[in-house]
C-alpha cells in the first residue's frame, strides 16, 4: 500500500513537470513579466478598453515580456503611454497591456486611445497597428503608417535578404560576447551568405533556442529553424524565418565550455 501510495505520488510529480515543460515550450519562454512586478495599474478613460488595467512598468521591465516583438501603441494621455502585447496564451498574471511614463518614449504623434482606434491613415480604409521597438532605454513608435509602408509589410510573405550585411561588430552568445575572430560568429556569418533567399514573414511565436543577440538583432536557431527579429532600423517590417538546414548551427554553446 506503502509502495503505490509513493508510486502515485512520483507519477504526479513527472505529469506536473511534464505539463511545465509543455507549457513553456508553448508559449518559448520560462520567465514573464508578472503583475505583482509592476508598480501599480491604472485603468484609463477610454470607450475600446473599458476596465481594462494596463500596468505601469519601467523601459527596464517592459523589456522583459514575452511576445516583446508584438508590443503594438494604443494611445496617449496626459501622463502615460499605453501598449499592448498580442499574446494566444496568457499565464495567469502575466502583463499583456502597458502603461509607461512620456519621459520613456518617443511618440511621432500623441492620440488618445479613442483617437488611435479609430484612426485611419490617408491611402488605407482599415486602422493599422503601430508597431513599437524596445532600444536601449527607449521604446520607439514607428511614424504613421502610409500606403507605400503597408504595402511593403504585407505584399510579399517572402523576403531575400543577406542577413550577414546586418551583423553588428558584436553578439551575445551563450553567455559570451563574441565578434567576428570568433568561430561561431564566423559559422553564422557564413551560414547567412548561403541563404539569403526564401526567407519568410511569420507572426508565430517560437520557443528559444541558441540565441545570438544585441541591441539591434535577435537571432534564434531552432533545430529546425533560424528565426530572425530586428530590433531596429528593421528593413523588412516583420520577424523573418528560415528553415533550410539550422542544424549546423545548434548545440555550440558545449565548444565554448
Amino acid at each position: 500500500m506503502k509502495n503505490r501510495f509513493l508510486l502515485i505520488i512520483f507519477i504526479t510529480l513527472i505529469i506536473i513537470s511534464c505539463s511545465a515543460s509543455l507549457e513553456n515550450a508553448i508559449l518559448g519562454h520560462k520567465i514573464y513579466l508578472k503583475e505583482n512586478e509592476a508598480s501599480g495599474y491604472i485603468i484609463p478613460e477610454t470607450n475600446e478598453y473599458n476596465n481594462t488595467k494596463f500596468w505601469i512598468v519601467s523601459i527596464d521591465e517592459i523589456k522583459r515580456a514575452r511576445s516583446l516583438r508584438t508590443l503594438t501603441y494604443l494611445g496617449s494621455d496626459l501622463q502615460y503611454h499605453y501598449f499592448k502585447t498580442w499574446n494566444k496564451i496568457v499565464k495567469k498574471g502575466e502583463i499583456t497591456f502597458f502603461a509607461l511614463y512620456h519621459i520613456g518614449c518617443e511618440i511621432p504623434t500623441h492620440r488618445t486611445i479613442d483617437e488611435e482606434i479609430n484612426y485611419i491613415p490617408k491611402g488605407l480604409n482599415f486602422h493599422p497597428w503601430i508597431k513599437v521597438k524596445i532600444h536601449k532605454d527607449k521604446c520607439i513608435v514607428e511614424s504613421d503608417i502610409t500606403q507605400d509602408t503597408w504595402n511593403q509589410r504585407t505584399n510579399s510573405s517572402i523576403v531575400n535578404l543577406d542577413i550577414s550585411n546586418y551583423l553588428p561588430e558584436k553578439l551575445k552568445f551563450c553567455d559570451n560576447e563574441i565578434d567576428s575572430s570568433h568561430f561561431a560568429y564566423k559559422e553564422l556569418e557564413a551560414w547567412f551568405k548561403n541563404n539569403t533567399t526564401e526567407w519568410k514573414r511569420s507572426f508565430v511565436s517560437f520557443a528559444v533556442g541558441t540565441l545570438y543577440e544585441s541591441e539591434e538583432i535577435y537571432i534564434n536557431v531552432l533545430e529546425n529553424a533560424v528565426v530572425v527579429y530586428f530590433k531596429v532600423n528593421d528593413p523588412v517590417g516583420e520577424q523573418i524565418v528560415h528553415t533550410k538546414d539550422p542544424n549546423i548551427l545548434t548545440h555550440k554553446c558545449e565548444k565554448l565550455k
